[in-house]
């Protein structure tokens, strides 16, 4: 079992990109914390990639405290067999003119299920707040499930704020289209998921990094499409 906790204090004007990469062992437990709270004009930029663990948890909470501070809190996380992971995203805006965005992408396999829990607190007197919040899920396999609720709670009157959730399996007419101009199934299958994958690990600016996570999910590919049985024919 793994707890780590991470605590952020920014001050005026600061900057951080935060990237985090999960990939425990099938056989344990992690459960992840970070907190971050945010002077004005700072910008927090998160982006995770998880797919190891048994169970896993990602909790992750922003304060915005000063005026035109930015939190940025994205991830793809990739789950197959029974595995579990879950995912908790707050994000509380306590001064004006504020930004925040919450994006996460799930593919789900086998009879793994996911979880996300996303919040956007918006005080009174955070006027002038743009808050942004989705979770979108790919399920590969009947037996997969997902569990969405993204949640909105606002005490001020001039604000922009959206958000949405969806779960659903891959196109198959995207699918057959492939197959159609001479790709094989398993490499058609495997183009939509690096596809749907690819918007989030972009964000991962570091090329070494980049690299290795691209090569991550290559090495998860075949026990994705292994316990997938829910898109086109082979």
């Amino acid at each position: 079992m793994t707890l780590p906790v991470v605590e952020i204090k920014m001050g005026e004007g600061a900057e951080l990109s935060h990237y985090r990469y999960q990939d425990n062992s099938e056989k344990s437990f992690h459960f992840a914390t970070t907190r971050v709270l945010q002077e004005a004009n700072s910008n927090y930029r998160s982006t995770s990639f998880s797919v190891g663990s048994d169970i896993g948890r990602n909790d992750v909470f922003t304060h915005l405290v000063g005026e035109y501070a930015e939190s940025t809190l994205h991830g793809v996380y990739l789950t197959t067999n029974r595995q579990h992971q879950d995912n908790e995203i707050s994000t509380t805006h306590a001064a004006p003119h504020c930004t925040s965005d919450q994006y996460y992408k799930g593919v789900l396999s086998g009879r793994s299920r996911a979880v996300f829990s996303g919040k956007i607190t918006v005080e009174r007197g955070a006027q002038k707040t743009d808050a942004n919040q989705k979770d979108l899920n790919l399920l590969l396999s009947h037996g997969a499930e997902v569990d969405t609720k993204p949640s909105l709670e606002i005490y001020a009157d001039d604000v922009k704020c959206a958000h949405g959730a969806t779960a659903g399996h891959v196109d198959e007419d995207t699918l057959f289209y492939l197959q159609s101009r001479g790709v094989d199934y398993h490499t058609a299958q495997a183009m939509l998921i690096r596809g749907f994958a690819a918007e989030i690990l972009s964000e991962f600016e570091d090329n070494e990094l980049h690299a290795f996570l691209e090569n991550q999910l290559d090495e998860l590919m075949p026990a994705l499409q292994a316990a997938s049985d829910t898109i086109g024919t082979a």
